[in-house]
């Protein structure tokens, strides 16, 4: 169950991470019609993908045995960079949908980097006695 969650958070993620995206290059691009426009369009689409993003992880954070650094700056990141997309593209302040995307992305370079070190950390014994 746990890799069939796995996959539906990493799903979640990179389908917010698209809508973060083509919000924040219309936003920078002054089509501001055609945003109004696409936040109508996905509003149930965002919420949707918001809450899978949200449960499939808690769900996963319950499940890991050690909570490690990785884990703790990349909760902070996106902790932060929701409130800074949400008043970002309210007052249509250009710079905060920017660094809330950035802050994703690096949120999202974390886990990989996490997981790509707990792959490296395999023991590998040459003989018995260093077991």
């Amino acid at each position: 169950m746990a890799t069939g969650m796995l996959h539906s958070h990493y799903l979640f993620v990179v389908l917010f991470t698209l809508i973060y995206l083509v919000k924040t290059i219309l936003l920078l691009s002054d089509k501001d019609e055609l945003l109004e426009k696409f936040k109508k369009k996905t509003k149930v689409l965002e919420m949707i993908v918001s809450f899978g993003f949200l449960a499939t992880g808690i769900y996963l954070m319950t499940q890991l045995p050690v909570i490690t650094m990785y884990t703790v700056i990349k909760l902070g990141l996106v902790f932060l960079s929701i409130p800074l997309a949400v008043i970002g593209f309210k007052k249509k302040k250009k710079m905060m949908p920017c660094l809330s995307f950035f802050l994703i992305i690096v949120a999202f370079g974390l886990a990989h980097k996490a997981k790509d070190s707990k792959a490296g950390e395999k023991i590998v014994a040459v003989n018995g006695k260093e077991i």
